[in-house]
């Protein structure tokens, strides 16, 4: 540490008035300066001020003028900055990730965020276990095409970087259009074509998150069986049997799955045919694993040939 003159390059941000004392960077030099002041890093050419408990906060990057940030398009391994670096940007990943120690340690209640994207394919993420989470459990892969935030907050006295807010917020996963009919018989259910919507481990990262579902199509001009039904994970969440007969209507699904735990989910469903509602139907499954486990939404009908067919899917998570 030292004591010199300080020009920290231009205007100091809203009339902020800095300390003589400079950094080199070094985790020590900043130790040594006292609390509640203003200081310069040497080694970024930046104004910090270092709080009455200690903690470290970038007079630019708090307000969203100049984040200090680390930006690779993929790693095998990462050991985060969590020093030096606001924010952690990944933007193509590859391959598994595997986060290591943070190097150089953080100061206590020091924070960073990490922005994960991958390249278009779910890769897997491991974490040292110096990394766990506090309001949802550390995310085990990529969401295919997705941004991942991830913001964490360095616990001195339990030696963890602690995940402090969810991984994702609400996220369109998929607007598809298909023009696959079912093409059985009237002997047993089978797939409707376009009707088998993944859900990926992770995708629900926490309690009380849930994804909705909408499922549109129509049905053929006949007055011939056509029975529609949805199962998740192989349970029924939704059949259509008040009405197994439509002729010639349009049809909707809808859906809202509720992660109630990471073993439960909670599933509320209704049909309609031509906007009246002919079904609503209430589902509990237990023993999932959100986490680590896919799952399947799966459309099947009961039907002679070509007499379902599928126009729309939309589907949108929401993790808080």
């Amino acid at each position: 540490m030292a004591l010199t003159d300080v020009s920290p390059g231009g205007i100091p941000e809203k009339g902020v008035t800095y300390s003589k004392i400079t950094s080199d960077g070094s985790v020590a030099d900043i130790d040594a300066i006292p609390n509640d002041t203003y200081f310069y890093d040497l080694s970024d050419d930046l104004p910090y001020y270092k709080t009455s408990n200690g903690s470290i906060i970038g007079v630019y990057s708090s307000y969203s003028k100049n984040p200090i940030k680390f930006e690779a398009t993929w790693k095998e391994s990462i050991a985060l900055d969590p020093v030096r670096c606001d924010i952690q940007l990944i933007t193509e990943q590859k391959e598994q990730l595997t986060f290591n120690v943070p190097s150089p340690t953080a100061h206590n209640g020091g924070r960073f965020v990490v922005r994960l994207k991958d390249n278009g394919i779910s890769q897997p993420v491991v974490w040292n276990n110096v990394f766990r989470g506090i309001f949802t459990d550390l995310p085990s892969k990529t969401v295919a095409g997705e941004t991942t935030y991830l913001e964490f907050i360095y616990n001195e006295t339990d030696n963890k970087y602690d995940l402090i807010s969810p991984y994702k917020s609400t996220v369109d996963i998929f607007t598809a259009r298909t023009t696959g009919y079912h093409t059985s018989n009237a002997s047993g259910f089978e797939d409707v074509a376009g009707g088998v919507i993944p859900l990926l481990a992770g995708s629900l990262a926490t309690d009380g998150s849930w994804i909705d579902l909408d499922i549109m199509g129509e049905t053929f001009s006949d007055n011939l069986t056509k029975n529609i039904k949805l199962t998740f994970d192989g349970v029924t969440i939704a059949e259509n049997t008040a009405h197994t007969t439509p002729n010639d209507l349009a049809f909707k699904i809808k859906v809202k799955a509720l992660r109630y735990s990471n073993a439960v989910v909670k599933i509320f469903t209704e049909i309609t045919f031509d906007g009246i509602a002919t079904q609503s139907k209430y589902t509990q499954i237990n023993s999932r694993d959100f986490a680590g486990t896919d799952s399947t939404f799966e459309l099947t009908a009961e039907a002679l040939n070509q007499r379902v067919r599928i126009e729309y899917i939309t589907g949108t998570i929401t993790n808080f």
